[in-house]
C-alpha cells in the first residue's frame, strides 16, 4: 500500500529530478558554446548527454509512477474512481463508434460499519483489501475494478451481456461469502448490476449509477437489484 508520505517523497523527487535536468542541460548547452575547438570535447560531450539521458530517464520513471499513484486507491491498491470514469469514457465512447454491450457491477458492504465497530478499524481495512483482491482475481483482465467508496467498489465490464455479468455477480457472490477469513467476519454484501441503454450518454449512465447505489443502500433486506 502506498501512503501519504511515499505519495508526497515522489513528488519532491520528481521536482529535484526536474532542477537536476535543467541544470544539465543548461551546463551542455553552455559548454556546446563555449568548447567547440577543444580536442577533448568529444569525450565530454559524450559524458554529458549519457548523464542527461539518465536523469531524463529516471524523470520519466518518477512522471509513470505519481501517473500510477492518481488511479490507485491507496488501501486497495485496485483503480480509484477517477480511473474508473477514464475507462468508463473511453468504453462508452467506442459504443458510440460501434454499438456493443457494456455492463457495471456494483459491490457494496452494507455491515462495514458494524465490522468496524466490532473488530476495529485495522480489520476493517484487512477485510476491504481481502475483498479487493478477491474481486481481481475473478474477474477479466480488460475489466476495471475501482473502489467507489468507503465500502463500496464497482466494476466496469465491456462486451459481454447483462446476463453474463449477473453470471459473474453470482461467482463473487460465493467466492466472496466462501472466503475463510471474510466469512469468519460475517460480511453481508449487497451487489447491484446494470447495462448500458441504447442511446444512453455517459452522462446519464452516470446520474444511473449513483441512483442504483442509493436503491441497493436503501431497500432493506436486499441482497442484489438488477436494472436493464
Amino acid at each position: 500500500m502506498v501512503n501519504r508520505e511515499e505519495y508526497e517523497g515522489l513528488f519532491k523527487q520528481l521536482n529535484v529530478f526536474r532542477g537536476k535536468k535543467r541544470q544539465q542541460e543548461k551546463v551542455l548547452h553552455s559548454f556546446l558554446a563555449s568548447n567547440r575547438t577543444q580536442v577533448n570535447s568529444f569525450d565530454i560531450i559524450a559524458k554529458l548527454l549519457v548523464e542527461n539521458n539518465r536523469l531524463r530517464d529516471e524523470l520519466v520513471d518518477k512522471e509513470k509512477k505519481i501517473s500510477r499513484l492518481k488511479e490507485r486507491d491507496q488501501l486497495t491498491e485496485v483503480a480509484n474512481r477517477v480511473k474508473f470514469y477514464q475507462e468508463l469514457e473511453k468504453e462508452m465512447a467506442r459504443l458510440a463508434r460501434q454499438p456493443g454491450e457494456l455492463a457495471i457491477i456494483f459491490i457494496y458492504i452494507e455491515n462495514f460499519k458494524e465490522l468496524n465497530d466490532k473488530y476495529g478499524h485495522e480489520i476493517g481495512n484487512e477485510v476491504l483489501k481481502r475483498l479487493a483482491g478477491i474481486i481481481d482475481g475473478k474477474i477479466r483482465e480488460l475489466d476495471t475494478l475501482a473502489r467507489w467508496g468507503g465500502n463500496e467498489f464497482i466494476i466496469l465490464t465491456p462486451d459481454i451481456s447483462l446476463n453474463l455479468t449477473i453470471q459473474l455477480g453470482k461467482r463473487l457472490k460465493n467466492a466472496i461469502y466462501y472466503h475463510d477469513y471474510l466469512a469468519g467476519k460475517e460480511i453481508n454484501i449487497r451487489f447491484g448490476i446494470t447495462a448500458v441503454r441504447p442511446q444512453e450518454t455517459y452522462q446519464d449512465f452516470i446520474k444511473r449509477i449513483d441512483d442504483i447505489l442509493i436503491e441497493i443502500k436503501n431497500k432493506a433486506k436486499m441482497e442484489s437489484y438488477i436494472s436493464s
